[in-house]
């Protein structure tokens, strides 16, 4: 009977490691998934370490570029994910990089960005350290709904070319989306942005949704085209918001936001 008892113990406890073990992964695991060409669907997961996309096998070297007066020299690398990329519900501990510039001396160096060809989904995750995907093209959907960011989302010259939402979400750090593209429309609808929040010369050619969004430091929207349709009902734009240059529609956005709040 002891030994019974003593059996089914060490059963239970194997299962609560299993359990337990299965609740986190490693970045290297996620990339060994990806380079066997597995569509990747974690939920309820932590991700412990930093995620570097760059790291993929799938690459190209577009090109070597040298500053004809200084003598500088760049090596400029694709890399691609093509299969379905899916966190729901999970914690990154560590950065998530689609971006990296490597200097191997002061006049050389190597550039990595990332491109995703299939769906991409961060839902009701948290990000403990930086997001940076400057570069990073999107090549469909690309949903971080409900999500937080503790440190900086650096979204720089990102473009998005599927539908794209960001509603619901919490920046705790500055929030770049300088030069980003969204051509079929973005979602920032119920979001929270706690620190500066970059939208200089950011094109919005198929609308966006601000609705009841919070910008509690400065707001740069400056230079940024804002089209139809749009929706501004409730967005509190704090301290200091920056839309010269602005336009809606081809026309004054200061003017438009007046009459449309």
């Amino acid at each position: 009977m002891k030994t019974s008892i003593k059996l089914a113990l060490l059963l239970l406890g194997l299962v609560a490691y299993q359990a337990q073990a299965q609740k986190s992964v490693s970045p290297q695991e996620i990339i060994q998934l990806l380079d066997a060409g597995k569509d990747i669907s974690f939920k309820d997961m932590k991700i412990t370490g930093d995620l570097d996309f760059t790291k993929v096998a799938d690459r190209e070297k577009e090109r070597q570029k040298g500053d004809w007066n200084w003598g500088d020299s760049q090596d400029n690398y694709r890399c691609h994910v093509r299969n379905k990329v899916s966190f729901v519900n999970c914690v990154f501990t560590g950065e998530v990089i689609g971006y990296l510039n490597i200097e191997k001396s002061k006049r050389d160096h190597e550039l990595y960005n990332v491109d995703f060809h299939d769906e991409v989904v961060f839902q009701n995750c948290k990000f403990e350290e930086d997001v940076n995907f400057k570069y990073s093209e999107f090549d469909k959907g690309a949903l971080f709904a409900k999500s937080i960011f503790d440190e900086e989302a650096f979204f720089k010259y990102t473009e998005f070319k599927g539908k794209t939402d960001f509603s619901n979400s919490n920046f705790s750090g500055e929030a770049t989306f300088k030069y980003t593209k969204f051509p079929k429309g973005v979602d920032f609808a119920n979001s929270q942005f706690n620190e500066d929040a970059v939208f200089k010369y950011t094109k919005f050619p198929k609308g966006v949704s601000f609705a009841n969004t919070t910008f509690r430091r400065e707001a740069n929207f400056k230079y940024a085209k804002f089209s139809d349709p749009a929706n501004f009902k409730n967005t509190d734009f704090g301290k200091d918001p920056d839309f010269k240059y602005t336009t809606m529609n081809g026309s004054n956005f200061v003017n438009y936001l007046i009459k449309n709040r």
